[in-house]
């Protein structure tokens, strides 16, 4: 944490902020002298500009019962000494402390009581550190959540009593002695999860509530101690619902969970939850310690890697590839890789998600994060050579292989499927036929290891006579032959589909895809200042640059360059409230992005690398 707490009014915010850095645990706050009890409201967020947002980088759907989904917090002080927060909150750089009423109060200490461990560089397994200063930083942490977060939400105030309400309640969004229901996510607007419209049932104050909600046909029927209160149309959350990046596959179908709204106290007991036939499928009076694992209030059993630090029980499979990569070259943690490992076999498709289509009607969304999974996999073994803790797994990795080789299109031998998104690149397409090529090398050593010679690896061949341009570049996909892309370029290079030939030749076209400090995705992407530059995928070819200048002898390294000093180093150059933030929106995680070159040092640059000819270390 930084010493000096300063002020925002140069940013347009009259209050005192906090530098942590990185850091995520519970707030806590020592305070020194009052006059009468003074409440403050504490605001905590990764990227700077999310200060200025009414909820910061805005309340979490995926999260447990021991972190804060919110990301804005009061505290009514009433006593000197130290208060802390009950809740704690994950990763964050940023923590502003407004006073809201006209007491006066003095804080002599502001902190977090970490949540990490705190073990010196010394006694981690490993390491890293280059003479450049501005390629240095640390390892992020992780932590994680749930998915598919969208249902029926209800939030239940109360009268609203002066000596027991804040300050700040927003008393226009939640009224008192109301209920208050929406569908989707929550009942306020989250980046990428939008919302419909509030609906609001006026209750009675100072007495238990016994809340039904019955699912049918109609809609959802709200009942409050046996009688009907509302019946709230399934159409009006059908059709915000249908347009949503995910689902459970039914408006009826899902879990359920209890937890109060911001700043709340909430209180429930005896759950019951019946089938539409009658049949009691769930009760709890909600009163013994064993709730406390059922409902995942309490520690981690497993070492899990997952997507950043501010998202507490959420898995995404594409950044793994990253993270288990960032791992290895920096603290060698492998725990962490192998459990999530362990844990993602496991699940498989789960059954309660094969009905998804139902509702969404296209669910076949980053089907690339299931190669770019296998290849971490292959990255594992190569690292460790632990063979036999993956061997209890290979059936289901073999079944994920075999998967995926069904989406190879049967009239051009091409990576393709019905309605798919890739996030890489199109259907047909260079990059995306490339990936799978690449996942299938990195599985051939594990494969040979347990014994089954039946691996399959995809040739090159048919992507060099569909795809390969005429103008020197590998199209962006069969359907657009004169586009090309830099992750088509990335993935040819590092599968070794393309020789040294066509990667001279592909290279020297990377300045048509230039764009202010980095480099765009394809060549159709626009030219304004708005116009996306990826992290991610520019670092997929920041590797291919090094594997061609170390493998194939093409020496061109002014692009890398550029993406090291110039892209990459824009996070750690600039005013202090803009560093470390790529300048994406609040919803993605910092340390998802700025570590995504360590192991490129490693593996190119520095210490140990494999040779790709005799694979000996040297």
């Amino acid at each position: 944490m930084r010493k000096d707490s300063k002020t925002l009014a140069h940013y347009g915010l009259a209050y005192s902020y906090i530098d942590f850095t990185e850091s995520a645990g519970f707030p806590f706050f020592l305070v020194s002298s009052l006059s009468g009890p003074p409440q403050i409201e504490v605001k905590y967020a990764e990227q700077f500009p999310a200060l200025f947002n009414p909820q910061s980088d805005e309340p979490w759907t995926f999260t447990n019962g021991l972190a804060n989904t919110f990301r804005v917090q009061t505290f009514n002080l009433t006593t000197n000494g130290k208060t802390d927060s009950y809740l704690l909150q994950g990763g964050l750089r940023w923590q502003t402390v407004r006073l809201l009423t006209t007491h006066s109060v003095a804080l002599s200490l502001v902190g977090l009581k970490s949540t990490e461990a705190h073990i010196p560089a010394s006694e981690v397994p490993g390491r890293f550190r280059t003479s450049n200063i501005l390629y240095n930083g640390g390892t992020g942490r992780r932590v994680a959540s749930g998915r598919s977060p969208y249902g029926a939400s209800f939030v239940l105030t109360s009268d609203y009593p002066h000596d027991a309400t804040f300050f700040n309640t927003n008393s226009t969004l939640l009224p008192p002695n109301t209920l208050i229901f929406n569908y989707v996510c929550w009942i306020i607007n989250q980046s990428k999860l939008e919302i419909g419209w509030n609906q609001y049932f006026k209750v009675p104050e100072n007495e238990w509530i016994g809340i039904g909600t019955t699912l049918t046909a109609e809609g959802y029927i709200v009942t409050l101690n046996g009688k009907s209160i509302a019946l709230i149309s399934i159409f009006e959350s059908g059709v915000v619902g249908s347009s949503s990046f995910f689902g459970s596959g039914s408006l009826a179908g899902g879990t359920w969970g209890f937890g109060p709204f911001q700043d709340q106290e909430a209180y429930f007991k005896d759950v019951k939850v019946t089938a539409e036939n009658g049949t009691l499928l769930y009760q709890n009076r909600l009163l013994t310690d064993e709730i406390l694992l059922e409902y995942i209030i309490a520690s981690l059993d497993t070492s899990i890697s997952l997507d950043g630090a501010k998202r507490d029980r959420l898995i995404w499979t594409g950044d793994f590839y990253h993270t288990s990569r960032i791992i290895a070259a920096s603290t060698l943690g492998c725990d962490y890789v192998l459990g999530t490992i362990k844990r993602e076999a496991l699940m498989g498709a789960n059954p309660i998600y094969n009905d998804s289509d139902v509702f969404l009607g296209n669910y076949e969304v980053l089907i690339d994060y299931q190669d770019l999974f296998l290849s971490a996999i292959g990255n594992y073994f190569t690292n460790t050579g632990n063979v036999e803790s993956l061997k209890p797994y290979w059936t289901q990795i073999k079944a994920l292989i075999s998967a995926r080789l069904e989406y190879i299109d049967l009239f051009s031998d091409l990576m393709a499927g019905a309605e798919v998104y890739y996030s890489l690149g199109p259907a047909n397409g260079s990059a995306m036929t490339a990936l799978s090529a690449f996942t299938l090398g990195r599985l051939v050593p594990l494969a040979e290891a347990v014994g089954d010679t039946g691996a399959t690896n995809l040739c090159s061949d048919t992507q060099n006579t569909h795809l390969w341009n005429p103008t020197g570049v590998y199209s962006l996909s069969r359907d657009a032959p004169s586009n090309f892309s830099l992750t088509a370029i990335a993935w040819t290079i590092l599968s070794g589909t393309a020789n040294a030939s066509q990667t001279t030749s592909m290279i020297s076209k990377l300045p048509s895809l230039r764009l202010g400090i980095g480099y765009k995705t394809n060549l159709g992407d626009g030219d304004s200042q708005t116009t996306p530059l990826s992290p991610n995928m520019q670092r997929f070819l920041l590797e291919a640059l090094f594997k061609a200048h170390r493998d194939l002898g093409v020496h061109k390294l002014t692009v890398a360059r550029t993406l090291l000093d110039d892209f990459w180093a824009q996070m750690v150059t600039q005013d202090p409230c803009s560093q470390q933030s790529p300048g994406l929106k609040a919803l993605i995680c910092l340390d998802n992005v700025r570590l995504k070159v360590v192991p490129l040092f490693r593996n190119h640059l520095l210490g140990l690398a494999k040779d790709a000819h005799t694979q000996r270390l040297y």
